[in-house]
């Protein structure tokens, strides 16, 4: 277990794993499917608790050095992400029909959310323009950045998150894609937004999200 990762988090991961494994090889969900095993060896096991993220902030120093560093797409969905912090796979999805241009924000329904929460994200009067002027040049796209391979498609999360973490690497920040969306929520705090504000506009399911 945990062979090559590098963090505590990981190795969890994967006994969570494991434990939905043994669960389905003993219980298959289709009768069609033969048991795997007799019993599960891991029903008495209890869940191991998982530790809390180090959450890693992005200086004002180190995201201009990014910024300077990064190809142009790429720069644009970092740049959107700090203005609004989305979730990864919300800002790399975006989608035109979900920007709201006379309104001023980004409007995402329940099954587009992770905590299953219809969500409006006001946007600074400066991205608004940005995406009209971005949408006037490319009318039939549906998505904000499509794949280059199908442009009635997005881009892939993953690469995008994979992408940006090569340019940190070799920058020497100490941060991952979701280090934006949580330096965000710590310079609003800072301005003097109220936690109930930041987890209201994140939506956070509970308080102790952004009080973390």
């Amino acid at each position: 277990l945990g062979r090559g990762t590098k963090t505590d988090q990981f190795k969890y991961h994967h006994i969570d794993e494991l434990r939905a494994f043994t669960r389905w090889a003993s219980t298959p969900p289709d009768k069609t499917i033969p048991k795997l095993l007799s019993h599960n060896p891991l029903a008495d096991c209890k869940k191991l608790p998982v530790p809390d993220p180090v959450d890693k902030l992005i200086s004002d120093t180190d995201f201009e050095r990014l910024m300077a560093a990064v190809p142009e797409d790429l720069k644009e969905i970092i740049w959107v992400d700090w203005q609004t912090g989305m979730r990864v796979s919300n800002v790399v999805s975006l989608r035109y029909d979900q920007i709201d241009f006379e309104a001023g924000g980004i409007e995402f329904v329940p099954l587009e959310m992770k905590k299953g929460k219809s969500v409006f994200i006001d946007l600074e009067p400066e991205l608004v323009e940005w995406f009209q002027k971005r949408h006037a040049a490319h009318p039939n796209h549906v998505h904000v950045w499509p794949s280059p391979k199908n442009v009635n498609k997005h881009r892939n999360v993953a690469a995008v998150s994979q992408r940006f973490s090569i340019y940190t690497k070799k920058l020497g920040i100490d941060a991952t894609f979701h280090s934006i969306r949580h330096t965000f929520a710590t310079r609003w705090i800072k301005n003097g937004v109220s936690l109930f504000m930041v987890g209201k506009f994140l939506s956070h399911r509970c308080a102790q999200s952004t009080e973390r």
